[in-house]
C-alpha cells in the first residue's frame, strides 16, 4: 500500500462508519421502543388484572431497561452534534448518567431473577449484593470524574474518560453477569431440580436465563 492510498482508505472507513453506526442505533432504538411498550402493557396487565404468574418487579425492571436504553441512544445522538459552551457539560453528564442507568438496571434484573431461581438463597444474596455494591461504588466516582469540559482555545467540547473507573465498572458488570449465571446454573445442576416439569416456574426461569439474557446482551452492544 502506498502513502497516497492511506488517506483514501481512511476517508472510506469514515464514510462507512457513520451511516453504519446510525443504522445499528436505529435498529436498537426500534427494538427498545417495541420492548418498552410491550413490557409496559404486560406490567399494566399484571398490576390491574392481578396476574400472579409474573413478577411485577421483574417486569418493571424490563420497562426501565428499555426506557434507559432509549434515553441512552437519544443522548448519544446529541453528543454527535457540535456542543456549545453551555451545553457541553450538561449533555455529556446526562449521557453518562443514562449509560450507567442502562447497565445498572440490567445488573439488577439478572441478579434478582437468579435470586428467585436459587429459591432466595442467603449465600447467593450476599454474593450478589457485594457484586452490585461494587458496581455502585465505581459508578459514583465515574459520574464525578468522567464528563465533558469546554476548551476555550479550540472552542470544542472535550469528553474526558476516566480509565480507572471505566475499568472497574466494566469488571463489575461482568461480575454481576457471572454471579447471576452461576447461581442459575448451580440451581439447575442440583439433582432434585433436574426432574422439574417443563412448565414449572423454576425451570422456566432457568430456561430464560439462557434465552432472554443473550437477547438483552444484543441491545447492550448498541
Amino acid at each position: 500500500m502506498t502513502n497516497s492510498d492511506a488517506p483514501v482508505n481512511q476517508t472510506a472507513l469514515q464514510l462507512i462508519a457513520v451511516p453504519l453506526n446510525s443504522f445499528l442505533m436505529g435498529i436498537c432504538f426500534e427494538a427498545c421502543t417495541i420492548g418498552f411498550f410491550t413490557s409496559g402493557a404486560r406490567l399494566l396487565d399484571i398490576l390491574y388484572a392481578k396476574k400472579k404468574t409474573e413478577s411485577p418487579f421483574l417486569t418493571l425492571l424490563i420497562v426501565m431497561f428499555n426506557l434507559g436504553a432509549m434515553i441512552s441512544l437519544v443522548v448519544s445522538v446529541l453528543t454527535w452534534i457540535p456542543l456549545s459552551e453551555t451545553t457541553c457539560v450538561p449533555v455529556d453528564f446526562l449521557s453518562n448518567i443514562a449509560w450507567h442507568f442502562y447497565f445498572i438496571v440490567f445488573d439488577v434484573f439478572i441478579l434478582y431473577k437468579s435470586y428467585i431461581v436459587t429459591d432466595k438463597n442467603a449465600i447467593y444474596l450476599w454474593i450478589a449484593s457485594l457484586s452490585f455494591l461494587y458496581r455502585i461504588s465505581w459508578t459514583i466516582p465515574d459520574l464525578m470524574w468522567t464528563g465533558g469540559t469546554w476548551d476555550p482555545a479550540t472552542e470544542t467540547c472535550i469528553y474526558n474518560y476516566n480509565a480507572l473507573t471505566g475499568f472497574h465498572y466494566t469488571i463489575a458488570d461482568i461480575l454481576c453477569d457471572v454471579v447471576a449465571t452461576a447461581g442459575a446454573v448451580t440451581m439447575f445442576m442440583k439433582p432434585e431440580n433436574r426432574s422439574l416439569e417443563f412448565r414449572s416456574l423454576w425451570f422456566q426461569l432457568m430456561k430464560e436465563n439462557g434465552t432472554v439474557f443473550p437477547g438483552m446482551h444484543f441491545l447492550l452492544t448498541c
